[in-house]
Parts: C-alpha cells; sequence; structure tokens
C-alpha cells in the first residue's frame, strides 16, 4: 500500500475467550509468514475484557482496538454495550499504564452519539485514547466521505482509523457492477488519502462474500473463492501502491 495508508489487520488470536466469534482459518491459502504477528488485536465486547488484562499486563501490544460495533447486534449473536457499560467496563484496561496506544470503540453507525456518551461517564478514558476506529458505508462515494469528515468535526484532535469501509454490507440500493465498485473504491481512496487526519483504512472485505444473494452486485471481495485476486484488489493495489 501506499506509504502514506498504511492497512489495517485486526486479529482475536491474542484475545481468546470469546467463542462467539470463529478463528479457525478456512482460506484456501497459505498466510505470510509473520503476518499474525503484524496484526493488531481487538476486544471485541466485555467478553473479551480479561483477557485483554492479561494481554496488557504481560505482553503489552502497539496498538488496542475496544470493542467492535458496541451498539449493533451482529446476527444476533453480539452484544450491543452502552455507553456507560463500556465504560465502566474498559477504564481497568485504561487504569493498567501499559504502553499501548488505544483505538476507540468502533461503532456501526458514526452519526451517533455513542462515543460522546461514552466519554461522559469516562472522560479520562478518552483522553487516553488517540485513535478513533470508524465503520464507513454509504453506497455514495461523497457520502463516505462526508461521514468520515463529521467524525473529525467532532474528534478534531484524534488521528482517525477508517476499519472497515466499501459501499454496502447489503443495502439492495447498491447494484453496481465490477467496473462501478472500482470507480467506488477509486474515488473513495483518493479522498481519503487527502485527509491527512486519517492514518490507515482497511476495506471490508479481503475475502469472497455475496451481498443480497447476487455476486455480480456491490461485490466488495478483494479475493475469490479459491484465494486468488479479484479485479478489485488490483485496483485497490494500485492506488494503495
Amino acid at each position: 500500500m501506499h506509504v502514506g495508508m498504511p492497512g489495517v489487520s485486526f486479529s482475536l488470536l491474542a484475545i481468546r475467550s470469546n467463542d462467539n466469534y470463529n478463528l479457525d482459518d478456512h482460506s484456501p491459502c497459505p498466510e505470510p509468514e509473520g503476518l499474525e504477528a503484524a496484526r493488531i488485536p481487538v476486544v471485541m465486547d466485555p467478553t473479551d475484557l480479561e483477557d485483554a488484562k492479561t494481554l496488557l499486563q504481560n505482553s503489552p501490544p502497539g496498538y488496542l482496538e475496544l470493542y467492535n460495533e458496541p451498539d449493533y447486534s451482529y446476527g444476533n449473536f453480539t452484544p450491543i454495550t452502552s455507553p456507560e457499560d463500556s465504560a465502566k467496563g474498559l477504564k481497568p484496561l485504561f487504569d493498567i499504564g501499559a504502553p499501548t496506544q488505544f483505538i476507540s470503540p468502533a461503532v456501526a453507525y458514526t452519526g451517533s452519539d455513542w462515543l460522546k456518551e461514552f466519554q461522559g461517564n469516562c472522560t479520562e478514558c478518552m483522553d487516553k485514547i488517540g485513535i478513533i476506529g470508524v465503520h464507513v458505508y454509504s453506497v455514495e462515494p461523497m457520502g463516505a466521505i462526508d461521514q468520515i469528515k463529521k467524525v473529525h468535526d467532532q474528534w478534531p484532535d484524534k488521528k482517525i482509523w477508517v476499519t472497515e469501509i466499501s459501499p454496502s454490507t447489503g443495502d439492495p440500493k447498491c447494484q453496481y457492477d465490477a467496473a462501478g465498485m472500482a470507480g467506488w473504491m477509486t474515488t473513495v481512496v483518493n479522498e481519503i488519502k487527502a485527509l491527512k487526519y486519517v492514518e490507515k483504512m482497511f476495506w471490508n472485505t479481503g475475502t469472497w462474500g455475496i451481498l443480497n444473494n447476487n455476486p455480480d452486485a456491490c461485490n466488495p471481495s478483494l479475493t475469490n473463492e479459491d484465494g486468488t485476486a479479484t479485479a478489485l484488489l488490483t485496483t485497490y493495489a494500485g492506488l494503495c501502491g
């Protein structure tokens, strides 16, 4: 990728207590040696808190992301966690004093007040978070950019990592063919690269997936079912260098 826009890859291997997430590797392609070590651990939800404490006390990582979409229940098996409960649960992690850089909980709805309410329940927690993690989905490319800019307006003193981005996670209005997806990606990535406060981004998704049972409409996959690169990955590589 372009030096100014390094990618983000997350891992659960350092935090294993949560049985809701399948850590089995079903990829048809072996991962390059050392890739797992370069990934960033994530505290997916409150069931990971005890393991996160152990990690920070014994082997603090360079970065740690806190809570994945606490305002949304994925598939009805991930918990919704209020800002108040999140502040109570996460504060002990900050109190450990590890030299780790914390990435904020990445909310599902970027326009919500969840993070501001989290800050209201634990100002010192937000003070120790230097990076805002955001999930961005918009059928219109400039709609995605607007979401990022609004987050920056709320947190002008913090860096932003776009930890998920694509046109859609299943909106039937998204009907881009392969060329349309490449066009959306090109517009959005180039716009993001111009935003100096965005340090990293991660396209969703790297593996093969189909939205609305149609592989030819709004398909965000960077790899095919056999692990080979899609045309979209070629576009991505060209944009990020």
